[in-house]
C-alpha cells in the first residue's frame, strides 16, 4: 500500500513558528543578553588582567629600587662620602650606580643626602623641593627614614620635574650605630605615567595607602585635594560615583604602602547595548512580518514542483530509473530537476564502479595505517646512538645496523603482508635497540610453532604491541618481561604478546576495548588501534585484537586472523 504524506504547504504553516520565529526570538531575548553578559565578563577580566600587569611591572621596579637602596646603603664608600672623606673614588661609585639604574625600567634619579640635609651625591643637576637642609629629617620621607632606620620607605614626594608627584624609595645609612645620612631613589611622576599609559581604555591610578596620588590618568572629578575620592579608593568591583558607574580593581604593593587602581566607565557600555538591543528588536519584528507575508506566496508557488519531485522519487525507489522531471521555474528547483535527470543517466555507471572504489579505499586506509611509524622511538634511538658512539662504538654500530633493518622493513610498501619469521626478525631488531636503552630492566622470550613461521601476517603486527607495553607497562615497577607466542587454533593463527607490567583495572580495560571498535582512532593506544583496524579491513570484523589485563598482573594482547601461507610479492 502506498504510503501517504502530509502536504508540504501544511507543514510550512504548522512548523514556521518553530523553525523561523522561535530561533529569531531566542536570538533576541536569550542570545543577546548572553552576549552582553559575556562581553561584560571579558571586560571585567581584562580590567583585572591589566591591573595585574601594571602591578607586576611596578612591583618589579620597586623590588629593583629596594635592592639598589639596600645595596648601596651598606657600602663603606657611601659612608665615606656622607662623612666628607676625600679618599673615596666617586667615579667608580657613580659608574656602578648608573649601571644599576640603567637596569631598571622607569629611570629613577638617585640622591645621597647627609643627615643635615645636604646632597652629597646625585645623578641629576635638579634638586627636588622635599630635600631641605633645615627640615629634611623633620618632614616627609626624611622623617620616616629617620624613625625607621632599618626599613626601606616608599613615600610620595613633591617633584621638581612636572605637575605629578614623585615616588621615592629610600632608607637611612647607618654605620657603627651612627646615622650618617640617606639614600633615595626618586621616580618622577611623568616617568611613572608612561607605565600607566599602556592602555588608554582604562583609567589608571597609583596612590599611597592614604589615597594620595603619585600619578594617574583619571578625571579630576574623582580627585579631591590631590587625593582619590573614598568611594573609588575603598571600592572593588562596581562603584557608583555621582550617578556614574565605574568598575574598579585594586592591588596593594610594597606591604600596603602603594595601591594600584584600574577603572573603566560601564555606564556608556550599558547605554550602547540598550540601543543595540532596541535596534535588534525592531529589525527582528520587521523581519518576522516580512517572513509571514512572503513565505505564504512562496510555498504555494513551489509546492506543485515539489509534489512532482516526490512522485518521481517514488518511481525511482521502485526501480524505475527512466522517470524524468520537467521544470521551468528558473531557480534552484529547476537546477535540482536538471541534476536529477543527469543523476539517473550516470547512476548505472556509478553503480558499476562503486565496488572498485570501495576496494581501493580499503587498500588506501591499510597503507595509511601501515605508515604510522613512531617518531619518538626514532628520536630516542638516534640519541642513544650519539651517546654510544663515544662510549661504546661497537654497540653504536650494532644499533645503526638494527635501525637500518627496521627502516628498510617498515618502508617496504609493495605488499601489506609479510612472513611471520620476517616480522619476528624486525621485532628482534627493535627489541635489541630497546635493550641498549633499558638494559636488564627489559626481558623477553619468543615461542613460535615451527609451522607458523612461514604464515602470512599483516606487516609490523608485533612491534606496536611491544611499544605499547613499554609505554604503559613500566610505570611503578623497574623491570618488564615480554613473552611472544604464536599457535594454530581452528584454522586461525593466534598471536599472544604478554607482559607482566602494571596492568589495567576493569574500568580502564573496558574503555580501551571500546575505543578499538570505533571507526576512527580516539585513543592514545594508536598501535593497538592500527593493528585491530588493519586486521578487520583485511579479513573481516570477526577477527582482530583482544585485550586481557588485571591490575599488577600484566596485560595480554591476543591477535586472531586466518592462517594463510604463500609467497610475499
Amino acid at each position: 500500500m502506498e504510503r501517504t504524506f502530509r502536504h508540504y504547504w501544511d507543514d510550512i504553516k504548522k512548523n514556521f513558528i518553530l523553525y523561523s520565529l522561535v530561533p529569531l526570538l531566542v536570538l533576541v531575548f536569550v542570545g543577546y543578553p548572553l552576549l552582553y553578559l559575556s562581553f561584560m565578563r571579558d571586560l571585567y577580566q581584562n580590567n583585572r588582567d591589566y591591573n595585574e600587569k601594571i602591578s607586576y611591572e611596578l612591583e618589579k621596579s620597586l623590588e629593583q629600587y629596594t635592592e639598589i637602596v639596600n645595596g648601596f646603603a651598606g657600602r663603606e664608600e657611601i659612608g665615606g662620602i656622607l662623612k666628607g672623606s676625600e679618599t673615596v673614588k666617586k667615579e667608580k661609585l657613580y659608574e656602578e650606580l648608573y649601571k644599576k639604574l640603567r637596569e631598571t625600567s622607569l629611570s629613577p634619579h638617585c640622591f645621597v643626602v647627609s643627615a643635615d640635609g645636604k646632597v652629597m651625591m646625585t645623578t641629576t643637576t635638579q634638586i627636588p623641593d622635599y630635600i631641605n637642609e633645615q627640615n629634611f629629617t623633620k618632614l616627609g620621607i626624611g622623617r620616616r627614614m629617620t624613625e625607621n632606620a632599618d626599613s626601606v620607605i616608599v613615600e610620595r614626594c613633591t617633584s621638581q620635574w612636572g605637575k605629578a608627584y614623585s615616588m621615592c624609595v629610600g632608607r637611612a645609612v647607618r654605620q657603627d650605630g651612627q646615622l650618617l645620612g640617606f639614600i633615595i631613589l626618586d621616580l618622577p611622576g611623568e616617568n611613572l605615567q608612561q607605565l600607566l599609559k599602556q592602555n588608554s581604555s582604562y583609567e589608571t591610578v597609583v596612590a599611597d595607602k592614604f589615597g594620595y596620588l603619585f600619578s594617574g590618568n583619571i578625571s579630576d572629578d574623582f580627585i579631591r585635594h590631590n587625593k582619590l575620592i573614598s568611594s573609588l579608593r575603598n571600592g572593588n568591583g562596581k562603584v557608583a560615583v555621582d550617578g556614574r558607574r565605574r568598575y574598579v580593581t585594586s592591588s596593594r604593593l610594597a606591604d600596603g604602602q602603594i595601591n594600584v587602581y584600574v577603572m573603566m566607565d560601564i555606564d556608556y557600555l550599558d547605554k550602547m547595548f540598550f540601543n543595540i538591543g532596541i535596534l535588534l528588536l525592531t529589525v527582528a519584528s520587521a523581519f518576522t512580518a516580512l517572513l509571514l507575508i512572503t513565505s505564504q506566496r512562496f510555498a504555494r508557488r513551489k509546492s506543485k514542483i515539489l509534489d512532482d519531485m516526490v512522485a518521481a522519487l517514488r518511481k525511482v525507489r521502485k526501480g524505475d530509473l527512466n522517470t524524468r522531471l520537467e521544470a521551468d521555474s528558473q531557480d534552484e528547483l529547476q537546477l535540482f530537476a536538471e541534476e536529477y535527470n543527469r543523476m539517473l543517466t550516470e547512476l548505472k555507471e556509478v553503480m558499476k564502479i562503486n565496488e572498485e572504489v570501495v576496494r581501493q579505499t580499503v587498500i588506501t586506509e591499510i597503507k595509511q595505517l601501515e605508515s604510522q611509524f613512531n617518531p619518538h622511538f626514532l628520536y630516542n634511538t638516534l640519541g642513544n646512538i650519539k651517546y654510544m658512539a663515544v662510549f661504546d662504538p661497537a654497540g653504536a654500530q650494532k644499533m645503526i645496523d638494527d635501525l637500518s633493518e627496521i627502516l628498510r622493513y617498515s618502508i617496504r610498501t609493495v605488499d601489506s603482508l609479510s612472513r611471520l619469521d620476517e616480522d619476528l626478525q624486525y621485532t628482534r631488531n627493535y627489541l635489541d635497540i630497546l635493550k641498549y636503552r633499558f638494559r636488564d630492566a627489559l626481558k623477553w622470550s619468543v615461542n613460535i610453532e615451527e609451522e607458523a613461521l612461514d604464515c602470512l601476517v599483516p606487516k609490523l603486527i608485533i612491534q606496536p604491541v611491544i611499544e605499547n607495553a613499554i609505554n604503559y607497562g613500566f610505570r611503578s615497577q623497574t623491570t618488564l618481561t615480554i613473552d611472544i607466542n604464536a599457535v594454530f587454533c581452528g584454522g586461525m593463527l593466534v598471536l599472544t604478546i604478554k607482559n607482566d607490567g602494571v596492568g589495567m583495572d576493569r574500568e580502564k580495560l573496558e574503555e580501551v576495548t571500546g575505543q578499538l571498535e570505533r571507526e576512527h582512532d580516539t585513543t592514545r593506544h594508536i598501535g593497538l588501534y592500527n593493528i585491530h583496524r588493519r586486521i578487520q579491513l583485511l579479513y573481516g570484523r570477526e577477527y582482530g585484537v583482544q585485550i586481557e589485563s588485571s591490575p599488577e598482573e600484566g596485560t595480554s594482547v591476543i591477535i586472531r586472523f586466518p592462517a594463510e601461507k604463500g609467497e610475499v610479492k
